[in-house]
């Protein structure tokens, strides 16, 4: 029989609250134990039903259910209906239950049936306690009322929602606010990205990436007052750049809920366009469409799709419209060239400027072999400056948020600025005509670019083997050599020559290799997930599918620009890349 409690001089009935915890750490039932003498003063206004933590007893029916945890096994599901079945509000209490998993989620990179092996051997699973193959938030199985987010709940936030619901339960599915607790925390700044804490709901996603994948470990969780309050912070709220950030942008990506803002730049592009004495060029990477076209367009050839873009950018009152791609082959043919000659200062990739920025900020000692100034953007706008000008203005398009911090160009828009400038423009790119709407070719000529888009999409490291076979006048072959999760070696054989190259797409085993460097004449690193195709400056979510199909998308782009290829255009190109005198600035 339900309990009551007087208010007004008149009995009611107490509010039933039960609370649960399905797979997990158990943060937010022990947060409620905490809460010590509010817990005796809650307990005498509301029927504490269910909370096995603190109680023997325990009943069904409740009004309402703070369910912790994820469903990880078979008996977590059977056991999260029941609950549902018998609770009149359901609120999914704390990240683990309102998002994907949390900490726990991150088992679902790798086969299940392997983890299992590695950890318990030969044990065999008991069939209801046996993990789930997936993980997935508990609105998956049932219908959820509310959400109280947080890594835990914090008491204080615990305490406000019990009395909020004692007095009148929220509106149906509100999103309960996130992070009560960081009221008046500033946010972090940095000047290519900011972090907001009153938006973060502390999934550790951001912080598991910095350290473990990247290995800088810029943020962390960060304990206020005696740990009743926690944010992600960089140390003693340092700006990103100035506590080791290389601005991979990964932390953008993986956020779920916007708490990472990229540092806009439309409002200085709408500005620059509208000066009518500016010669304005755009430089587009064709990758940051990928992302575009997925969100939000129904074209579906992405050929077709980067000429409706290029079409757009003329209408909007850009002179030229140049592709980044020019950038990249004058890099790899200048690299090409040293790893041919043995230049061991030209050893490592500069084409990738988050990885310039990790070693000029953690590993000194291997500037040597890294010159900078075979960044593809740097070289492209030495020959761009040299064609148009002083007056010209230039604004890089580009999937790549580290760029936010170059001196080279006036203005850098990632897809998700340059999608804001388009609509404030009115333009639709899905109408724009994509008939003669290619690139402006400055740097080679049309039948040039096709024997250049010929390279493999792969490590840049097999498409330095491309031109090196065209240098050397012989066929090549790879060997792709996995040393350990996250690198490999890459046997280039050339005729009678030889070349290893290291790639590194787990920047925090670089430190491994260091000692290694004379082993190899070319070393690669690729800080972001599935390299260029998960930058910082796509549009989120940077899930493994929608990586894999904009990788898809670029080769199909690259087949539709590639025709069937002359003896003349061959030898053309044959003499153009052997020729010092290039138009490359080396």
């Amino acid at each position: 029989m339900a309990e009551s409690c007087e208010v007004n001089g008149m009995k009611e009935e107490k509010i039933k609250i039960g609370i649960f915890g399905l797979t997990c750490c158990a943060g937010e039932e022990l947060n409620v134990t905490n809460l010590e003498e509010e817990l005796a003063d809650i307990a005498e206004i509301v029927d504490l039903r269910h909370y096995l933590m603190v109680q023997s007893i325990n009943e069904f029916p409740v009004d309402i259910a703070l369910v912790a945890g994820f469903v990880a096994t078979k008996e977590d599901e059977m056991r999260l209906k029941e609950i549902r079945k018998n609770s009149r509000y359901l609120i999914a209490f704390g990240s683990c239950a309102s998002s994907c998993g949390g900490v726990h989620g991150l088992r679902m990179k790798e086969p299940l049936s392997a983890q299992y092996r590695e950890v318990y051997g030969d044990v065999k699973m008991n069939g209801e306690i046996a993990p789930l193959s997936e993980i997935r938030p508990i609105d998956s199985y049932v219908e959820v009322d509310y959400y109280i987010r947080g890594c835990p709940v914090p008491e204080e936030e615990i305490l406000y929602y019990i009395f909020k619901f004692i007095r009148a339960p929220p509106v149906k599915n509100e999103l309960l606010p996130v992070n009560i607790q960081t009221e008046g925390y500033g946010k972090i700044r940095g000047d290519a990205f900011s972090l907001d804490p009153e938006k973060c709901v502390l999934c550790r996603r951001c912080v598991n990436i910095c350290q473990k994948h990247i290995g800088q470990g810029v943020i962390d969780f960060i304990s206020r007052g005696g740990g009743a309050k926690v944010v992600v912070s960089t140390f003693f709220g340092e700006s990103f750049e100035n506590a080791g950030c290389i601005l991979c942008g990964q932390c953008i990506t993986s956020c779920p809920v916007g708490a990472y803002q990229v540092r806009s730049d439309v409002e200085r592009v709408k500005n620059i366009l509208a000066n009518p004495d500016n010669f304005t060029v755009a430089i587009l990477d064709p990758m940051s469409c990928t992302s575009m076209m997925q969100h939000f367009s129904r074209e579906e050839d992405f050929y077709t799709y980067v000429r409706r873009v290029i079409a757009s950018l003329r209408k909007i009152g850009f002179d030229k419209v140049i592709s980044f791609t020019e950038g990249y082959h004058l890099s790899l043919i200048h690299q090409a060239r040293h790893i041919m000659k043995g230049d061991e200062h030209e050893k490592i990739a500069a084409w990738c400027p988050a990885a310039q920025n990790l070693i000029k900020k953690s590993y000194r000692e291997l500037i040597r072999y890294i010159t900078f100034d075979t960044d593809p953007l740097y070289m492209l706008m030495r020959i761009l400056r040299e064609t148009f000008g002083p007056r010209a203005k230039y604004v890089l398009i580009t999937p790549c948020v580290a760029y936010k911090n170059t001196d080279e160009v006036d203005a850098v828009l990632t897809a998700p600025e340059l999608r804001r400038l388009l609509s404030y423009s009115g333009i639709d790119v899905d109408i724009e005509k994509p008939d003669r709407a290619g690139f402006d070719r400055e740097c080679f000529h049309a039948g040039e670019m096709e024997i250049m888009n010929t390279y493999p999409l792969g490590p840049m490291s097999e498409s330095l083997l491309w031109y090196l076979t065209l240098f050397m006048r012989e066929e090549g072959e790879v060997k792709r050599i996995q040393i350990e999760k996250g690198v490999e070696e890459i046997v280039m054989r050339i005729g009678e020559t030889t070349k290893k190259a290291l790639f590194i797409t787990v920047p925090a085993k670089l430190k491994k290799y260091v000692v290694r460097m004379g082993d190899y004449d070319y070393v690669e690193i690729v800080p972001c997930f599935g390299g260029c195709a998960g930058g910082g400056g796509h549009y989120p979510p940077a899930t493994p599918e929608k990586i894999e199909e904009r990788r898809k998308m670029i080769e199909k782009y690259n087949e539709r620009i590639i025709s069937k290829l002359n003896r003349w255009a061959m030898s053309r190109a044959y003499e153009l890349m052997a020729r010092e005198g290039f138009r490359c600035p080396v």
